[in-house]
């Protein structure tokens, strides 16, 4: 986190199995702006929110902390979007959680901004793919950063 040189970044609150933690966003926070998402209705794109600490996330669904939604922030104002996944090919076909919240939300961001976040058992040959799943550019993992072929 302290090695990333963008200024702005949309992040998440990692579940208990997820890569990360509090301390991660909040190293995150340290000099840059990070948004985190917000979910509304079922099908809907994320909202997104500003980070200002633990104690400012409230309980959404799924068991998902997250901040008060801001309508005035989206990801077009974000240089990074960290990405939650179960699973990433080194090709950056994602596989997610099953409800689209992030497929529908990413549909307009450049791939090469997008960066799937997992453990390096998570980095797997390949993934089913359909028409609407958006590819990541790039996979974070407890190994490193690596751009994904053909990103």
């Amino acid at each position: 986190a302290r090695r990333c040189p963008a200024t702005s970044v949309a992040a998440f609150v990692p579940m208990p199995d997820e890569p990360g933690d509090i301390g991660v966003l909040d190293a995150l926070a340290a000099g840059r702006r990070v948004i985190l998402p917000v979910i509304g209705e079922l099908r809907s794109p994320l909202q997104w929110g500003e980070y200002a600490g633990a104690d400012t996330l409230l309980p959404g669904p799924f068991g998902v902390r997250q901040p008060a939604a801001d309508p005035a922030l989206s990801l077009e104002q974000v240089e990074v979007v960290l990405v939650p996944a179960l699973a990433v090919t080194t090709e950056g076909a994602r596989l997610g959680q099953g409800g689209g919240f992030y497929d529908r939300s990413l549909v307009d961001v450049p791939r090469a901004r997008l960066v799937a976040v997992v453990h390096d058992d998570e980095i797997v040959a390949e993934l089913p793919v359909g028409a609407h799943d958006v590819r990541v550019g790039a996979i974070a993992s407890p190994a490193g950063l690596r751009r994904v072929r053909g990103a």
